[in-house]
């Protein structure tokens, strides 16, 4: 089957973010660059895995997640307070590891990888390296971008909006994973069975 580049998930990314930086220009709001700076660091390394399989009639192709995550980032650098430079150094850390996370997890999926729900023909089960201790983990990277960018909220906001972002998490998990198990049946049940979902040995 044919792959394509996903432009609308590129889209989805970048503009929410480019709206922020013409606000911050506009209206003389920058006070936290860095979290610009870091939010399209995180962006670009998504860029190399936009090419994936085309298909037809997919529910979720995952437009809203990735709109739904460059929005919190875009509305965390427009509301977000002045760090301190131990906040600063948490939030990079966090950041970068997030970032890690991902491009690790998507490197070890190889030609699985899609930002669709979806199964191709081909697909393998892969329960190595970073698979071998939890199943999405690049969920939990998206998880500590968000918690990176966020750290300079109010922590009532910080706190909201990790918990927004987490059961919107569950319910795409939950869909994948139900599909993983109609597909490799006993082989995912197995695997459910010594893994966790984002944390190893907790959840």
């Amino acid at each position: 089957m044919k792959k394509r580049f996903r432009i609308d998930i590129l889209l989805a990314l970048i503009t929410p973010l480019t709206a922020t930086i013409v606000y911050d220009y506009l209206y003389d709001t920058v006070h936290n660059m860095l979290l610009l700076y870091m939010s399209f660091i995180a962006i670009a390394c998504e860029i190399p895995f936009l090419y994936e399989n085309a298909y037809k009639n997919i529910q979720d192709r995952g437009i809203v997640s990735g709109a739904l995550v460059s929005s919190i980032i875009a509305i965390s650098c427009i509301f977000s307070n002045p760090m301190e430079i131990v906040s600063t150094i948490i939030s990079i850390m966090l950041i970068i590891s997030g970032i890690t996370i991902r491009f690790l997890s998507k490197i070890y999926l190889g030609s699985n990888f899609s930002h669709s729900i979806k199964i191709d023909k081909q697909h393998k089960l892969v329960t190595t390296g970073i698979y071998a201790k939890i199943r999405h983990p690049a969920y939990l990277g998206t998880i500590f971008i968000i918690l990176g960018i966020t750290i300079a909220f109010p922590v009532e906001f910080c706190i909201a909006i990790i918990v927004l972002v987490c059961l919107f998490m569950e319910m795409r998990v939950t869909k994948e994973e139900e599909i993983m198990i109609k597909h490799f049946g006993i082989a995912y049940n197995k695997y459910i069975l010594k893994t966790k979902r984002y944390i190893p040995y907790i959840y």
